[in-house]
């Protein structure tokens, strides 16, 4: 091998190692993030049980009615039940 060959195979052994290096940094902050975020509970609804038992549902509030809907972020749309005394409408039903 000439010298200028020796040169580009340590540079390109040089950066392929920092390439790799940086790429398991990275999956390791990312990882470390995911672990902090779900011990922490951060960014979890009242729709959900815990930070480590998502549902994966957000909720959405009509401004109008009060009423409570559950997205699955996909465009789909259901009513939250949490009160069965509750009809469609939001209305409290009397006795």
């Amino acid at each position: 091998m000439t010298d200028m060959e020796t040169e580009g195979y340590e540079w390109m052994k040089g950066a392929l190692r920092f390439v790799c290096e940086l790429g398991l940094k990275l999956v390791l902050l990312v990882l470390l993030a995911n672990i902090i975020r779900t011990v922490f509970s951060l960014g979890v609804d009242d729709s959900d049980a815990s930070g480590w038992s998502r549902s994966g549902f957000r909720v959405m509030k009509d401004s109008k009615t009060g009423v409570e809907y559950l997205s699955d972020g996909k465009g789909g749309l259901i009513r939250r039940a949490e009160n069965p005394a509750l009809p469609i409408n939001g209305h409290i039903l009397k006795k």
